[in-house]
């Protein structure tokens, strides 16, 4: 089945476009949580799987191997897997095992492209060994290398 993504907004508004017959719908959530997905029948006939967005800032993925610190002055390293990057924050894979914990504020290093990119973080979602973190300070030179690679 064919899966397509709505970018929802911030009231929660978006457009399913059936990619069939080409008939957009408006689609609106009211309070409350939004669903992950849902399986679509369009008026053509057309059945989609329609996937609901709402991050606010393009998310890219990445795949690259780095190194996180489990407070910004410790010396240790641990192994990570960047799954995917945002303006805002990121994704990544804890490899050394080491447990980490809501809020707490971690140091990142990790390669893009030509460059490196240091930044301090701080843990919003734990998953097993998924970790997801809002970025809580990233310098001047890594916020650049930052940008050119979320470019479209």
């Amino acid at each position: 089945m064919e899966k397509i993504t709505i970018y929802l907004d911030e009231e929660r508004n978006g457009v399913s476009v059936c990619s069939q017959c080409g008939k957009a719908t408006a689609v609106q959530f009211e309070a409350g949580r939004v669903p992950r997905s849902l399986t679509v029948t369009c008026g053509c006939g057309n059945t989609f799987t329609a996937l609901f967005e709402k991050r606010q800032h393009y998310r890219k993925k990445l795949g690259s191997y780095g190194k996180y610190f489990s407070s910004i002055d410790a010396k240790e390293e641990n192994d990570i897997k960047v799954l995917d990057v945002s303006k805002e924050g990121m994704r990544f894979l804890n490899l050394s095992g080491k447990p980490l914990a809501m809020n707490q504020a971690i140091k990142i290093v990790f390669p893009i492209q030509d460059g490196t990119v240091t930044c301090t973080a701080s843990v919003s979602n734990i998953e097993k060994d998924e970790i997801s973190c809002k970025f809580l300070h990233i310098d001047e030179h890594s916020r650049k290398i930052l940008g050119f690679f979320l470019m479209p």
